[in-house]
């Protein structure tokens, strides 16, 4: 190995008139071979290193930031545990849901490029649910009709604080919490009665968060055809999961998926209970019940009818008059701005392109926003088909049921 050191003149030393010409050939060479060595910034000769520094060892990979895909997945829903940097079991569950759900290969394993992925994909959600400020939780008015796929209904018929009072197509009325995960406080119609109580706040879960999980349990008793009343007892396990885009007939909606399993004690059945919120219309659009044996049963909504069961009745007349305005005579993007000196805000009614749906000949989408006084603004979507006298309105089968009850 050979040493280069440079030379630095000796001030003290007086140079010699006279050097052999050996000594000057080696030293001339010397000072030719220690050229072609690299140089560092600090003068030495620059080592192949790694990334770490480290000299000898190849090029290491770009690093895996553990820390950000754990943070990124909790704000998505996926993962449950603390972030601590390690890429323990529920860490690639995490990842391998994330990998499913994004129709990636699944494989539990982190790389620069899919922690890149999760974090642009939390901050998309951040900045989604952020935009549904004044929405946070479901928006009820007197008189507020949900259509859904298996052709039932159900409207509001008042509010009383937190409560609600809704009518199902075939005639039953409950009494609920503007919370739907729970179940009703109390039900009648003729097919029986019952009520319940949730050990849980009225606001549980709310406002929804993706990675909340909540356990309570629920009690009650059901009277059927028996004289004899029938105790429930049911533990539910709650959990909120990331936003998504759902689609149903009334149209496509950022929405977030709440998901309660539900026991029955002491031997009773299980069942999940999933619902897609949209807050943009502050219900859900989607709800799916899952029986123990995996068969589910899926129901959509098709459109809202708004409210204005309080209204004056000319005020309710010209909201009816400019609805069937738009859907007849608008071509598909053009809207209807309705207001009344009785009703704070106003309403706009944006008719929309043509649909087949149920077999109906003529169908078309819509889409009512409320904007109130607050500049707040709620949107009533569906589908709505034109009658054999001409009238538009949401399709509907009055003798379906829609009572959700225990």
């Amino acid at each position: 190995m050979m040493l280069c050191v440079p030379i630095q003149p000796n001030p003290w030393r007086r140079p010699r008139r006279s050097r052999s010409w050996a000594a000057l050939l080696v030293a001339g060479l010397i000072l030719q071979a220690c050229s072609l060595i690299p140089q560092g910034e600090s003068g030495k000769p620059a080592a192949e290193t790694s990334s770490s520094g480290t000299p000898g060892e190849e090029l290491a990979p770009e690093p895996v930031d553990v820390r950000a895909a754990q943070r990124g997945l909790l704000m998505l829903g996926y993962y449950q545990a603390g972030i601590d940097g390690v890429i323990g079991p529920k860490t690639r569950d995490a990842v391998r849901a994330f990998q499913k759900d994004t129709k990636r290969q699944i494989t539990g394993d982190l790389s620069p490029e899919l922690v890149r992925s999760i974090v642009e994909s939390a901050a998309g959600a951040r900045e989604r649910l952020s935009s549904f400020l004044g929405a946070a939780q479901p928006v009820y008015e007197a008189g507020d009709r949900f259509y859904y796929s298996d052709g039932s209904f159900e409207s509001v018929l008042s509010l009383d604080g937190g409560r609600v009072l809704w009518e199902s197509s075939d005639g039953t009325r409950r009494t609920a919490l503007w919370n739907f995960v729970l179940p009703p406080l109390s039900w009648y119609s003729e097919h029986g009665s019952g009520s319940t109580e949730a050990d849980t706040s009225p606001d549980v879960l709310w406002p929804l968060k993706p990675g909340t999980e909540v356990r309570f349990a629920v009690s009650g008793t059901l009277m059927e055809s028996g004289p004899n009343p029938e105790p429930v007892f049911d533990l539910w396990n709650c959990r909120v999961h990331s936003l998504t885009r759902t689609t149903v007939p009334a149209g496509t909606f950022d929405t977030v998926p709440i998901t309660c399993t539900v026991f029955r004690q002491p031997n009773g059945p299980k069942r999940t209970i999933t619902w897609q919120y949209a807050p943009a219309v502050g219900h859900y659009i989607k709800r799916i019940d899952t029986s123990g044996d995996g068969k589910e049963t899926p129901i959509e909504l098709v459109g809202v009818e708004l409210g204005g069961r309080d209204w004056p009745a000319a005020v309710r007349t010209g909201l009816d008059w400019a609805f069937q305005h738009a859907l007849e005579e608008e071509s598909s993007g053009k809207n209807v701005q309705w207001e009344s000196s009785a009703l704070p805000g106003r309403i706009e009614i944006e008719a929309l392109g043509d649909v087949d749906f149920g077999g109906n000949a003529a169908c078309r989408r819509f889409a009512a926003t409320r904007f109130d006084a607050e500049g707040l603004k709620r949107v009533y979507p569906g589908i709505a088909c034109r009658d054999a006298d001409g009238v538009w309105a949401v399709p509907g089968d009055q003798d379906r049921a829609r009572a959700e009850l225990p």
